[in-house]
């Protein structure tokens, strides 16, 4: 059964209920019940094809082991809020369990408390004070931050800003845990571009190689090895995904796109 069928037999026997629409971030987007999960559903851009990078991120984080907020898809019509363009698929994400009591913000808003009143004028915090400032969290939750670049170079996410980094903090105000990767429709050739020949980053350095140089540097272990049937994997893992991409040849050109993604940074 594919990933639109499993939705489909929920929605079909539990029905869908809109919860909210939001308006943060670049992309159509809303908050539905569906079944009993709360999930967010987002649209696509005048790319169009955000929503299927986000279901192969999954399927790639999935084989790697990397920890991830998974993503499925479905049609668009089922969700009169979400807008889309000419292809009619949104992504779809449950909520992540953040646990009882505690809050979630994103890395800059974190930074910007840190900064204090230097945040009344962000272009007073450089690249590198909010990368001092991440190092100052626990160990653990920098590792995991880490993580999330690691991966976004793998996938060449261009998007992973600080505001989409997020952190979870307990009600004492400890900042105790990072959300797993989540966010990745700018990625994976999601403009039909061959041109990715910039490797484009947008944390806290403007390109992957400097980004993983920084976070090595820093001291941080990638602990994503090579797999050695990837390729298979995937291409069996994204299966029903490739029959809803309406990209001519867009297997073949993904695929070739990982080798080399995979040769640089696994």
């Amino acid at each position: 059964m594919s990933n639109i069928d499993k939705l489909n037999s929920i929605n079909s026997s539990n029905g869908i209920t809109l919860i909210r629409s939001t308006a943060s971030g670049a992309l159509s987007k809303a908050w539905y019940r569906i079944g009993d999960k709360t999930c967010l559903v987002k649209g696509d851009s005048i790319f169009c094809y955000e929503p299927f990078s986000e279901a192969y991120a999954s399927i790639i984080a999935d084989i790697l082991g990397v920890r991830h907020i998974k993503y499925e898809l479905d049609y668009a019509y089922k969700y009169p809020e979400v807008e889309t363009t000419k292809h009619g698929i949104v992504s779809i994400c449950e909520m992540y369990n953040i646990g009882k009591g505690n809050s979630r913000l994103s890395l800059w808003d974190y930074i910007c408390e840190v900064c204090g009143e230097r945040a009344l004028n962000p272009r007073m915090i450089t690249s590198d004070d909010a990368f001092s400032i991440t190092l100052e969290l626990n160990k653990s939750v920098v590792n995991k931050i880490f993580d999330v670049l690691y991966f976004d170079s793998i996938i060449c996410n261009v998007d992973r800003n600080m505001r989409n980094i997020e952190l979870i903090r307990d009600d004492n105000r400890y900042i105790v845990d990072a959300i797993p990767v989540f966010d990745c429709g700018a990625s994976l050739l999601y403009t039909n571009s061959n041109d990715w020949d910039n490797d484009a980053c947008s944390a806290f350095k403007y390109t992957h190689s400097e980004q993983v140089k920084q976070i090595i540097d820093s001291g941080y272990v990638n602990n994503i090895s090579k797999v050695p049937n990837f390729f298979d994997l995937f291409e069996f893992g994204a299966s029903d995904i490739f029959k809803l991409d309406p990209r001519e040849g867009i297997k073949d050109k993904l695929i070739d796109f990982l080798k080399e993604r995979i040769a640089l940074y696994v």
